[in-house]
């Protein structure tokens, strides 16, 4: 009698799990569109302020995201050792070299936390060949504000300052096209 008891109560354990996360996964699939991104269609009036952070460009210059109002940006955090951070940066490059005019990008290495550092970033950014505005958190202030469950993670942000479009994983040229002509029409 006990073991029944203890199958029926594991099974009972089961169900209320299965049924948790179909829950979660129902209202967080509701929330969100295409992958982790946040939703095109939402109403203007929805978008959040983007969260400003400093960071410092090769020279060891202060930029803050705030310093580009009026101009759409494109931020991008990543890390050397980060495979899918590599493996997306070809599209930011082709991204850039159509629409650097028009479109701020922010290349920005997680540097002042974890495993990475500012020479291992160069290093990669050289050998690649990648001509990306490329700025370093050094003091890990934009990763307090954006990077919650990993990297890479892209920002799409209109010249209001509004977060559009936040994607974490692997962004690919087709998303990359929609989120930055929807950040141009804006």
């Amino acid at each position: 009698m006990k073991k029944q008891l203890k199958i029926v109560l594991i099974a009972l354990a089961v169900v209320v799990v299965l049924g948790g996360a179909y829950g979660l996964y129902t209202f967080l699939s509701s929330k969100y569109e295409e992958g982790n991104a946040t939703s095109s269609s939402q109403a203007e009036e929805e978008y959040q302020e983007a969260p400003d952070f400093t960071v410092y460009d090769d020279a060891g210059n202060a930029v803050s995201l705030s310093s580009f109002r009026g101009k759409p940006v494109v931020v991008n955090f990543w890390a050397s050792w980060c495979g899918p951070c590599e493996t997306e940066m070809p599209h930011f490059q082709n991204a850039y070299e159509k629409y650097g005019e028009k479109v701020q990008f922010m290349m920005v290495n997680l540097c002042g936390y974890g495993n990475d550092n500012k020479e291992n970033a160069k290093a990669l950014i050289e050998s690649s060949g990648f001509t990306f505005p490329v700025f370093y958190d050094s003091d890990a202030d934009a990763m307090m504000k954006y990077i919650g469950r990993g990297i890479p993670v892209s920002c799409f942000i209109n010249a209001e300052g509004k977060l559009e479009a936040m994607l974490i994983g692997i962004l690919t040229q087709e998303q990359m096209e929609t989120y930055i002509t929807q950040i141009l029409n804006e």
